[in-house]
């Protein structure tokens, strides 16, 4: 029962990033942002209510909606037309997903 739960939660998250980034991402990876650092509040968030034993939604549901592989990849290529647009979606992205994880964490 497990294994099916890990299975449908990584269809989920992984469905819900396609929506969002096709539906979003534009000159600047808004959508990735989005599910990065909402993925980062509630695996901090699930962290919180569980004590950490909540491991088949944050690694197989969270794991599949966020991936630190797109942003490299988003950031290289915004880097390649503005170095600092690169350095700045990396910081956002960075930051904002530890602080994002953190809030879910106090907030539970």
């Amino acid at each position: 029962m497990t294994a099916l739960g890990f299975v449908l939660a990584a269809v989920v998250g992984a469905a819900a990033r396609f929506l969002v980034t096709n539906t979003m991402n534009g000159r600047w990876p808004v959508g990735t942002l989005l599910v990065n650092l909402s993925g980062a509040f509630l695996a901090g968030l699930f962290h919180g209510l569980t004590g950490g034993s909540a491991v088949v939604v944050t690694i197989a549901g969270l794991g599949s909606l966020t991936s630190v592989s797109t942003v490299a990849d988003e950031v290289a290529a915004l880097a390649e037309g503005d170095r600092r647009a690169g350095v700045a979606y990396l910081v956002v992205t960075a930051v904002g997903g530890v602080g994002a994880a953190l809030a879910g964490i106090s907030l539970a």
